[in-house]
């Protein structure tokens, strides 16, 4: 399986600087870009479709070459 990383996702309680919002979603993000290691900071609003539980932990994303092969084994999925 191969994986490479693209950013690590912290969600905050205050917007940083250069933060954009998705008003469809209904949350704040960073640019990974803009921060050593690829951070991304996140912000959510009340109303947000997104799990409380990326409300409150942070997440390391990759890029997967068959996401099926590590859905198959995890041991949950958000």
């Amino acid at each position: 399986m191969a994986a490479e990383y693209m950013h690590i996702g912290i969600p905050v309680t205050n917007r940083k600087p250069g933060m954009i919002y998705n008003e469809g979603a209904k949350f704040w993000v960073s640019n990974v870009d803009d921060y050593d290691f690829k951070i991304e900071y996140l912000k959510f609003e009340e109303g947000t479709p997104f799990p409380e539980v990326l409300h409150r932990n942070p997440h390391v994303a990759y890029r997967v070459d068959s996401l099926e092969r590590y859905i198959a084994e995890a041991d949950g999925v958000i």
